[in-house]
């Protein structure tokens, strides 16, 4: 007996599209097949992910009408659309309708233990810039892309609030 398919979207993470097919157990992610397993964690709103029997940790939570996600202390926006809609949006949409670049938010309230860098700063797409400990469990939080540290939020010893920006990213010259 052949599987059902619980949904098909299209997401789309900085500017990439991604076309999705989640069944049971499985992802179909722009053509691959993947082994998924998504478990409630301990606490309310982290989740932990098995894609191919290797381990993530998750914290997703809706946005307006995106979804912003963290895995292993990596934050990602994601735009999540049917293909109609993703169809549409693209034939009228105007070029380069995605400017500047997201900051680096805290995903959970917490605490900051530490700052990685400092304001000028080069930082590549995936560094790691700030460490948040939130539920006795410490997050480094990542660069979500290349750019100039602008500035710094917050620094060792304060406590962040959910979504509150930590780090201010600029685009390289």
């Amino acid at each position: 007996m052949g599987r059902s398919v619980v949904s098909s979207r299209v997401a789309l993470v900085r500017d990439r599209r991604y076309r999705i097919a989640l069944e049971s157990g499985q992802a179909t992610v722009d053509g691959g097949r993947f082994e998924v397993d998504l478990s409630p964690g301990p606490i309310g709103g982290i989740r932990s992910l098995l894609v191919d029997g290797r381990s993530f940790v998750v914290l997703a939570e809706r946005e307006g009408d995106a979804w912003s996600v963290t895995i292993d202390g990596r934050p990602f926006l994601v735009e999540v659309t049917t293909e109609l809609r993703d169809r549409v949006a693209r034939r009228v949409s105007t070029p380069g309708r995605r400017t500047g670049h997201e900051p680096v938010r805290a995903p959970m309230p917490g605490l900051v233990v530490a700052v990685d860098v400092e304001v000028g700063e080069r930082i590549a797409a995936g560094q790691g810039v700030v460490t948040v400990e939130a539920m006795k469990m410490e997050n480094r939080l990542q660069s979500p892309a290349a750019g100039i540290v602008q500035a710094i939020r917050a620094l060792p010893g304060d406590a962040v609030t959910k979504g509150e920006v930590l780090v201010e990213l600029g685009a390289l010259p």
